[in-house]
């Protein structure tokens, strides 16, 4: 932490505005704090109280409005590895711009202008790294990250500051490279771009050749008796259970028609009973001479008639007494 603490004042913070320094840490509850790979600053109320967009405007409303309120506690960077400018070497020299190097030629490692504290830490820049410039910016949590004033009411009230540098006031696109990896305080105003680095992790589709077969056996195919065993063992379950599925779905099927034809009976029914005969219409009223005439023509084929039940059942009564 007390090289983190160096890097910091000599790129341009104040070491009696910092309070408390520490690794950014996640709590969660029943389990082991979690690393957040950033470094947590704390600073005094009045170290940052030129934050925000008031009063950024001069000539505001007339033709000479321009962006004049520089913002530049704390820095909005930190810069570390090498720093392209020659003329970062006396500051180097000076003890200034901790974490950074200078070399004429990218690929050389770091020589004579070198602030990277590799002693003190000991560790050597990986050979990956040699060359490479990284920036970090700061960031006020709950904040806007361009003036760094409360967020603004609506994300359609773009940041006087999106587009330009808080500290020296230029715009990106007016620097050199749109101003990439731009840190005026460590004379860094913009670098080029580094082509993108092809992932050799990830391989593509189209360059995947599969091979071809070694063998006369590893090109042909012969299923194995166990597996046609199995498949024969499954497609026999299949076909039973098939068979089971189709006759339980003509059952439904039935029992669905037979419900039905009982609903339309029952309905004809109704419908007879309900249906209306007409004006002309007189009900049959049979006398005692054609009920004895029909119980008779009953007897003779054989069908007891009611009379003849009502007498049966007292005699059935009579001889259970």
């Amino acid at each position: 932490m007390l090289e983190w603490t160096r890097v910091l004042t000599s790129q341009g913070w104040d070491v009696k505005a910092l309070t408390h320094i520490a690794f950014g840490k996640i709590s969660i509850p029943g389990q082991p704090n979690q690393l957040t790979g950033k470094l947590d600053i704390y600073v005094k109320p009045d170290y940052i109280t030129n934050h925000g967009c008031e009063g950024c405007l001069s000539g505001a409303g007339t033709k000479e409005e321009a962006l004049s309120k520089i913002i530049n506690t704390p820095p909005a960077v930190i810069t570390l590895g090498r720093n392209p400018n020659p003329e970062s070497i006396p500051l180097l020299s000076a003890g200034l711009l901790l974490g950074q190097y200078y070399t004429e030629d990218p690929m050389h490692k770091p020589g004579e202008a070198n602030n990277l504290l590799e002693k003190e830490v000991n560790s050597l820049i990986l050979p990956k790294d040699i060359g490479k410039t990284f920036t970090k910016k700061i960031i006020k949590i709950g904040s806007c990250q361009h003036c760094w004033g409360p967020k603004h009411s609506s994300r359609g009230d773009t940041c006087l500051y999106s587009n330009t540098c808080r500290e020296c006031l230029k715009p990106f696109s007016a620097l050199p490279n749109h101003g990439f990896h731009h840190d005026c305080k460590s004379l860094i105003y913009g670098i080029p771009k580094p082509p993108k680095e092809p992932d050799s992790k990830k391989r593509k589709k189209d360059e995947f050749d599969p091979g071809q077969p070694q063998t006369a056996s590893q090109a042909t195919y012969t299923p194995s008796p166990s597996y046609i065993k199995r498949m024969a063992i499954l497609e026999e379950a299949r076909k039973k259970a098939s068979q089971a599925e189709a006759e339980a779905e003509a059952l439904r099927a039935l029992q669905a028609a037979r419900v039905l034809d009982s609903q339309v009976d029952l309905n004809t029914l109704d419908e007879y009973m309900e249906q209306d005969f007409g004006p002309d219409f007189t009900p049959v009223i049979l006398t005692d001479e054609d009920i004895a005439a029909q119980d008779a023509e009953l007897q003779s084929m054989g069908i007891a008639t009611e009379g003849q039940l009502h007498l049966q059942m007292e005699q059935d009564n009579y001889s259970e007494l």
